[in-house]
């Protein structure tokens, strides 16, 4: 069995502690926008989309300008990879931000303006998450640890039980699954 190091130095630790601060701010921004869109009357899902937007662009300028985790110019990612790698991140982000704010709202009945607190922190959390593991990483894509790839398959399981925790109401079965469900229910 391979054992792996988690080499985490002062260097790196100020690196995640920017990434953090970073996430806060943008959580702020978040919620502040949304709060003063929805004041003014536009409804909760152009509202919803257009803060987390203006967070996402402001967390990326942010750390796309002070973040370089790369040792050497050779390790460094290309800027369009660096730029690809964000967007899918923030698209991910953006789906499991969706799925708690429509869940908070529509099943749990709560307005939109509470719902959003935590649909928010949601979203920021994963998108800081996917931006430091898989954006803004430590070392070099060339060569990656084995340590990168835990981390990595780790995240995507919680990613992928959150997102599913998130969309267990409120989505309806089509009528076809509605039948072979409620078939395998009774077999007796």
């Amino acid at each position: 069995m391979n054992s792996t190091t988690w080499r985490f130095d002062g260097n790196t630790a100020s690196k995640w502690a920017r990434l953090l601060s970073v996430g806060l701010l943008s959580y702020v921004l978040d919620v502040s926008l949304f709060q003063a869109l929805f004041a003014a009357h536009l409804k909760t899902f152009p509202a919803h989309l257009a803060s987390f937007s203006a967070a996402a662009v402001f967390a990326y300028t942010l750390l796309a300008r002070r973040v370089s985790f790369a040792s050497s110019p050779l390790d460094a990612a290309p800027r369009p990879a660096i730029l690809g790698r964000a967007v899918v991140v923030v698209l991910l982000a953006l789906l499991l931000r969706c799925a708690s704010l429509i869940q908070l709202v529509e099943s749990w009945t709560w307005p939109p303006q509470v719902a959003i607190f935590l649909a928010a922190f949601v979203g920021q959390l994963s998108q800081s998450i996917g931006l430091g593991l898989i954006v803004f990483v430590p070392g070099s894509w060339l060569h990656p640890s084995p340590s990168r790839w835990q981390a990595l398959t780790i995240a995507a399981v919680a990613y992928t039980v959150f997102l599913r925790l998130a969309c267990m109401g409120s989505i309806n079965l089509i009528p076809e699954e509605a039948y072979y469900w409620n078939y395998a229910q009774h077999l007796d």
